[in-house]
């Protein structure tokens, strides 16, 4: 019987660990108390900023630039126990970032609270790198394109430094 409950309580710690870990990106207090900016991992130079267009389309911004605040972000979780967050804008803080249904993906925001398309996985892949992919697209991640204003899209794996402010 001692053997049974032994076994249980390890398999219990184990399965209670791994949903830990996928919870380990930041918890309550350091989401709400700080703001981020994202890095794409292949050009660590450019910002992620969120774009003052109808769309709020986020794009990349060069280090170089004056950024302001529309390079940093405010994470928060969507449920205490699941690894799903809201993003939003530092400076246009009632704009939400999701995923567009179109064929790259693109990535804008919206005034209302999205659904799935805007519930980001933020899924540690290095120490300090991150993959970030909306819920109804599981394989679909947040990209930086090479083109000349670093346009924000959707594509099989893109990584980024998440640096708090």
């Amino acid at each position: 019987m001692a053997r049974v409950i032994f076994i249980l309580a390890v398999v219990t710690l184990f399965v209670v660990s791994v949903e830990s870990d996928e919870l380990n990106f930041c918890d309550e207090v350091d989401c709400t108390a700080s703001s981020f900016s994202l890095r794409p991992e292949e050009w660590p130079r450019w910002y992620v900023a969120m774009g003052f267009d109808a769309k709020g389309q986020l794009h990349g911004i060069h280090k170089t630039i004056s950024l302001g605040n529309s390079h940093k972000f405010n994470f928060e979780r969507i449920k205490a126990n699941e690894p799903y967050f809201y993003i939003t804008s530092k400076k246009w803080q009632e704009w939400y970032v999701y995923m567009t249904d179109t064929r790259d993906g693109l990535i804008q925001s919206t005034k209302t609270k999205p659904g799935e398309e805007g519930e980001w996985k933020i899924q540690k892949v290095s120490e300090g790198v991150y993959t970030l992919f909306p819920k109804k697209w599981p394989n679909w991640h947040m990209c930086m394109k090479n083109d000349y204003k670093g346009t924000m899209y959707g594509c099989p794996e893109g990584r980024f430094f998440i640096d708090r402010n």
